[in-house]
């Protein structure tokens, strides 16, 4: 149906090609899968980041990152603390590690998740302040160090990246008659291949059968 129409509205857009002789266009689809963030929030593959410099002490950091649908952070990776260390400088920043058990020297994520990293700032761990039941671990500089709860540093979420999938669709002209007349040489091509490697030359064969039929004579005469 057609019908009148202001020039200047906004409507949905249709194109055409005028396609040459045996020409064609093909058509093709692509899903990719993408991970992304809210805005302000830093992505590193499926994980999203955001800090806060205002220092509070590490329950008001977690309350924080409840108010965001996020909890501390859990560093798993080399990759991941790079990340971090790349884009938080010279500031100490709380993290979801702390002290199993007291006088325990175990450390771990609150999230379960096993500690890994081996970069520590302090060489031993075995100190006053590391002891206590209250240790916690703060994160600077892609390295980390003991410290308590009620002191204040500056506070880091994270959450799982939102996951979405992104459909691309794009056309490619093709030439037809070019493109039958190439197959048509390439097929052409290898009969020829396949008839050298199927046929032997005739002055090989020879050879080999005069070679044969010495070979028997000798044989023969040394038979007793």
């Amino acid at each position: 149906v057609w019908i009148d129409y202001p020039c200047k509205g906004t409507e949905s857009v249709i194109c055409e090609i005028t396609l040459k002789n045996d020409e064609e266009i093909i058509t093709t689809r692509t899903t990719l899968n993408e991970y992304e963030c809210e805005a302000r929030w830093l992505r590193f593959e499926n994980k999203c980041f955001i800090t806060n410099t205002t220092e509070v002490t590490r329950d008001k950091n977690e309350n924080y990152c409840k108010s965001l649908n996020a909890s501390l952070v859990s560093i798993n990776s080399d990759d991941e603390n790079n990340f971090l260390a790349s884009r938080l400088i010279d500031v100490a920043y709380w993290t979801a590690v702390q002290r199993v058990k007291v006088n325990d020297s175990i450390l771990e994520w609150t999230d379960g998740t096993e500690l890994n990293n081996t970069n520590w700032i302090l060489q031993k761990l075995y100190k006053p302040t590391c002891l206590v039941k209250e240790a916690c671990i703060a994160f600077i500089n892609g390295k980390y160090y003991c410290t308590y709860w009620d002191l204040k540093h500056s506070q880091l979420c994270s959450k799982p990246a939102k996951f979405r999938e992104v459909k691309n669709t794009s056309n490619h002209t093709i030439n037809g008659k070019h493109l039958k007349e190439q197959l048509k040489e390439m097929k052409s091509e290898i009969v020829h291949l396949m008839q050298t490697i199927h046929t032997k030359p005739k002055h090989l064969f020879q050879a080999n059968t005069s070679r044969n039929a010495h070979l028997s004579k000798e044989t023969d005469s040394n038979v007793y």
